[in-house]
């Protein structure tokens, strides 16, 4: 079996993929395997693969091919995938970004020496002109602890990390087919609760591409808000089943308070923040996501219901300014 299987679910990204590709193909560690999961793109996507890989003879017999009849999204061509992946570890990697050449050789032995169920690096986000380097969360002995600090990151993605596949299997965690925002934040989570150790590898070795418009992070809008909603109260479910919702508790209320910070500021959604989980609304003087003083103090004023009108009074009167 390959030590690691790497999903690359594939639409619309022709004018990315080769450089994705490349960086796969040209990887140092020799045994792995690549899924490309065509999602129904309209684009030649699959085709620049194909013509890719005539450069790397060696990787052929490597690589599996799937499609979709239909466009089914992110989330169910990764699963689609992970249903034939074979590798002690899988990756996940999106195909309008790049890797390190060294990236899985780099991951796959600090892995095996620690004996990991999951490990995790660093990224960069790659502008036109500039990488800027983003620093994970870091990882602590006690699991409970990592995992909080996790959860209050902003940036909380799967593609950084490689994870075995057993953990995938035995627990039948899969990406939310229902959501096509905040997926990541869902299966990531959920992997280091059941991961008996977690560890990070402190550089950066995954390239976050910040030029393809067709990213959903360049088109954020109230469904997008509405899948990160259901990931965080899914979420919260999750650690109140397991019987743990109390070690995590601050922390989920946090995202959810990240989810309706923009909401309580308009005269025709504030009652999204009031109604969705009002027991976050103790944690709004300290929660790390509200970065907006004017929006901190609203919501504490909607919040204490003595002086709630004065919050809705400031909200109207925000209105008519901005008109």
């Amino acid at each position: 079996m390959p030590k690691i299987s790497v999903i690359i679910p594939v639409y619309k990204v022709e004018k990315y993929i080769e450089k994705c590709a490349r960086s796969l193909f040209e990887q140092s560690l020799e045994d792995m395997e690549f899924i490309f999961v065509d999602d129904c793109t309209p684009d030649n996507s699959i085709t620049i693969v194909k013509s890719v890989v005539e450069d790397y003879p060696n990787r052929k017999k490597q690589i599996k091919y799937l499609s979709h009849e239909k466009n089914q999204g992110l989330t169910s061509t990764r699963n689609l995938g992970l249903s034939v992946a074979l590798g002690d570890y899988i990756a996940y990697c999106d195909s309008d970004d790049w890797v390190d050449i060294y990236m899985y050789e780099k991951l796959y032995n600090h892995a095996i020496v620690e004996n990991a169920d999951v490990c995790f690096c660093n990224f960069q986000f790659a502008f036109k002109d500039k990488l800027d380097y983003y620093e994970c969360t870091s990882v602590y002995a006690d699991k409970t602890k990592t995992i909080n600090s996790y959860i209050s990151t902003v940036w909380t993605v799967i593609w950084n990390m490689i994870v075995k596949r057993e953990i995938l299997v035995d627990y039948e965690l899969k990406s939310p087919e229902n959501i096509s925002y905040c997926e990541d934040f869902y299966l990531s989570v959920r992997l280091f609760y059941y991961a008996n150790k977690i560890i990070k590898l402190d550089e950066a070795l995954y390239f976050y591409n910040q030029m393809n418009v067709n990213s959903i992070m360049h088109g954020i809008n109230l469904r997008a808000e509405s899948d990160e909603r259901w990931a965080y109260l899914d979420t919260i479910q999750f650690f109140k089943e397991k019987g743990v919702y109390n070690e995590y508790k601050k922390t989920m209320c946090w995202r959810v308070l990240k989810s309706t910070q923009d909401a309580a500021v308009y005269i025709d959604r504030y009652r999204d923040f009031l109604t969705l989980y009002p027991e976050s609304h103790k944690y709004i003087w300290n929660c790390p996501f509200i970065n907006n003083w004017k929006s901190r103090i609203i919501m504490l004023l909607l919040a204490f219901y003595p002086l709630r009108f004065v919050g809705i009074f400031i909200i109207w009167l925000r209105k008519l300014i901005n008109r």
